[in-house]
């Protein structure tokens, strides 16, 4: 009976080892305001070798898992090692008329394309003259450091009859830019003559 019980706790501290808990457990605590807490490591899986860039690991085996995960009303810190990605589309472009200039609003893009919060982010404006559907290329027509909002200070766009011009912006974080714009605006305009 007494082997019995031995075996029984030395297989449940193997179960726990093994799932990655570690020998040195705490027990859960909750806080009203946040919700349920978790105090304790846990090691990842995996192995083998990765890189990106000039960067190689060997051998990863036991990396602290880190990052965000949810689902079902829980919320938990965790995940394995990832590359920086860019910044989601900037959402929700608009041009307006303001002292006679084009004015560009846009929605703040503060997650990157899989959701993680981001850093720093500065936005690229992007002109064309009678494209609407131009590929961004080449360096920016401005850049805004603070803020989501951009006025294009060439009076010759609104009333322009000639030309038409449009406009793209895209987010960039850590060096990264993010994907081709969601939407874009412009500024077209056209004589009305007077018919029969």
């Amino acid at each position: 009976m007494i082997k019995l019980r031995w075996i029984g706790l030395l297989l449940a501290l193997l179960a726990v080892t093994v799932a990655g808990a570690g020998p040195a457990l705490a027990a859960p605590t909750a806080s009203p305001a946040a919700g349920p807490e978790v105090n304790w490591w846990l090691l990842g899986a995996g192995g083998g070798n990765s890189g990106g860039g000039a960067i190689t690991l060997n051998d990863s085996l036991g990396q602290p898992v880190i990052g965000n995960a949810s689902g079902s009303g829980v919320a938990m810190n965790g995940g394995f090692w990832q590359a920086p990605a860019a910044p989601a589309a900037v959402p929700g472009l608009r041009g307006s008329r303001v002292s006679g200039l084009v004015q560009l609003n846009w929605t703040a893009v503060t997650a990157d394309i899989y959701g993680q919060p981001l850093g720093e982010v500065i936005y690229r404006v992007y002109r064309a003259v009678d494209t609407p559907y131009f590929t961004l290329g080449g360096p920016p027509y401005a850049e805004v450091a603070a803020g989501t909002t951009y006025t294009d200070p060439d009076a010759s766009v609104i009333g322009n009859t000639a030309h038409s011009t449009f406009y793209a912006v895209t987010a960039v974080s850590g060096g990264l830019e993010s994907s081709p714009p969601v939407g874009r605006t412009g500024a077209r305009a056209f004589p009305l003559v007077p018919g029969n």
